[in-house]
């Protein structure tokens, strides 16, 4: 008993340290902050009166970057086009959820990433960046509209109408009940995560009018080691230390390159699951190259109390199939559930994995809803 009051009292006061760093950080991009939370205010009184929209996730997509200068010039980059986070907000919107879209600037965005697709690019075999598709792919968006005769009127084209029409139609649909915020640096993630998650468990735990529980979605591809602020140079890296550029104190210059030493990345996932989101269920995902280590390494992550349910991927494959790893049905064993998408005789794909995945997890997250109301630890 005394050891787990000592545990208790280590994680309480790790959380504290959290929330004090968090708030510090609050403070320095206090502008985005305040924005963010007069958004979520908004949406969360418009939806209050919508009886119609159920459960909310809140889907995190995207990757951050890890700015090495406070003026940031230089940066370090996770690879995501967020298709995954983007292509499920629509799913959770089919099944009743509202939603909160917390992505990357540039990303890709629900409804806009079918009209991307359109442009006759291969999404399946794509080499994912932020950079979702090269400018002059852009432009030919303009040969979906004609001018009239006088040059005064413009029309949508007939061929473009039947990728617009669809589209138009789900995103009138579902509008009300979906809310797109934007981060960019892993400070912008972590602040929002941290506002986002706290302010939506406390909505649906005290203020909705109508019985719904909290889903966080975490497909953000979160930068793993960054450089603290504090250690920032304030303007931009020197590309050699001379005079007039002073070796900063944490660069090394060894005459034939640049070292910087990195940090981790604080981790949030156990202060979300027992604090801010206390009932929620959470959801992350677990990306490896090596097909041998994916699930080991997602089962070890949710005996770590780090997810109720991890979503394993390998890179190559990660749009044909998927793992879930849980302990939901029984605290003492890992289940592995896999998704994988069906192919037709040409060996095209017939529905999207997301689909496939959302679906199935919605069915989990109503049994949960059904069964419990404190969901917390895995």
């Amino acid at each position: 008993m005394a050891e787990n009051h000592n545990r208790s009292n280590d994680s309480e006061q790790n959380f504290a340290k959290i929330e004090s760093w968090l708030e510090s950080l609050s403070v320095e991009s206090a502008v985005n902050t305040s924005r963010l939370e007069k958004n979520l205010e908004e949406w969360l009184h418009l939806i209050n009166d919508i009886p119609s929209i159920g459960n909310i996730a809140f889907v995190t997509s995207g990757g951050t970057i890890a700015p090495l200068e406070r003026r940031i010039v230089r940066f370090i980059d996770n690879f995501s086009t967020g298709s995954r986070g983007a292509s499920s907000t629509e799913y959770f919107l089919r099944h009743g959820y509202a939603v909160v879209f917390f992505h990357r600037r540039g990303s890709l965005l629900p409804y806009l990433r079918t009209l991307k697709n359109c442009l006759s690019l291969d999404t399946m075999d794509r080499i994912e960046t932020q950079l979702t598709m090269d400018q002059h792919h852009c432009i030919n968006y303009l040969d979906w509209f004609q001018l009239d005769s006088k040059g005064t009127d413009v029309s949508v084209s007939k061929a473009a109408l039947g990728y617009l029409l669809p589209v138009l139609t789900a995103y009138s649909k579902y509008r009300r009940g979906l809310l797109t915020l934007t981060f960019e640096t892993i400070e912008d993630y972590l602040v929002g995560l941290y506002v986002i998650s706290k302010r939506l468990m406390q909505f649906v735990k005290h203020e909705s009018r109508y019985k719904r529980s909290l889903c966080c979605y975490l497909a953000a591809a979160v930068s793993d080691f960054y450089l603290p602020l504090a250690r920032r140079s304030e303007h931009k890296i020197p590309s050699s230390a001379n005079r007039d550029n002073p070796k900063p104190s944490t660069l090394c210059f060894d005459g034939s390159g640049l070292t910087i030493h990195l940090e981790s990345v604080p981790k949030l996932l156990s202060p979300l699951i027992l604090k801010w989101a206390s009932g929620a269920f959470v959801i992350s995902f677990k990306l490896e190259t090596d097909r041998s280590h994916l699930l080991s390494v997602a089962e070890s992550r949710i005996v770590n109390a780090e997810s109720h349910l991890i979503v394993a991927n390998q890179l190559e494959t990660r749009f044909e199939e998927v793992w879930l790893v849980h302990r939901l049905c029984d605290p003492q064993k890992c289940v592995r559930e896999h998704i994988q998408v069906p192919k037709s005789d040409e060996g095209q794909t017939i529905v999207e994995l997301e689909e496939l995945l959302v679906s199935r997890l919605v069915e989990i997250h109503q049994g949960l809803h059904v069964s419990t109301d404190n969901l917390t630890s895995p």
